[in-house]
């Protein structure tokens, strides 16, 4: 059996490189997103290739955060994608009933509403506390920090104080990550 084609879908490519940081794309970033695949100059494809959307991802952390650690450029991506995802159609719906649902169910639904990204991860919640979250995304690739940006985001968006994303456990072999996320 061949494994499938695990593709990202464009309201995620929409979400970071349109609208989270379509602005501050110089023609060279956006020349090398072209060469990647993506020329966000032109309307999206229904999908891209995974591989060429982990490309684009470090191409933009690289390029837009050269003094910080990838890591920290990673996190505010993830920021960066959630914050442009809420300046989509669908983005602006979808927030507007997470903030009045509050950041513990939000943070729930986002497992599930985590699955119209892509073709392959899964992500599943698990309540700790009220205040307390633990994720496990399977398979994942890419850098954790970038997922802890946007579970971040979500939380300030929807009214919780202080998030804390801790990652938990990470395996790049296995394509396993788990997170934790705590808020006031």
């Amino acid at each position: 059996m061949q494994k499938q084609e695990r593709l990202v879908f464009s309201p995620s490519v929409e979400a970071l490189l349109i609208r989270g940081v379509g602005d501050q794309l110089t023609p060279d970033i956006k020349a090398e997103l072209v060469r990647i695949g993506f020329n966000i100059d032109q309307p999206l494809l229904p999908a891209y290739d995974s591989t060429s959307w982990q490309r684009a991802v470090d191409l933009i952390a690289k390029s837009l955060y050269p003094d910080l650690t990838m890591s920290e450029a990673q996190r505010r991506l993830g920021e960066s994608t959630v914050h442009g995802f809420e300046r989509t159609t669908l983005g602006k719906a979808m927030v507007a009933v997470s903030k009045l649902i509050g950041s513990r169910r939000a943070l729930m639904r986002f497992a599930g509403s985590s699955r119209s990204s892509n073709n392959y991860s899964r992500m599943e919640a698990r309540e700790i506390s009220p205040n307390e979250i633990e994720f496990l995304l399977l398979p994942y690739e890419g850098w954790p920090e970038y997922v802890a940006g946007c579970l971040s985001a979500l939380v300030d968006m929807t009214g919780g104080k202080d998030p804390r994303i801790t990652v938990v456990s990470h395996d790049p072999e296995a394509e396993r990550l788990v997170l934790r996320v705590r808020w006031s």
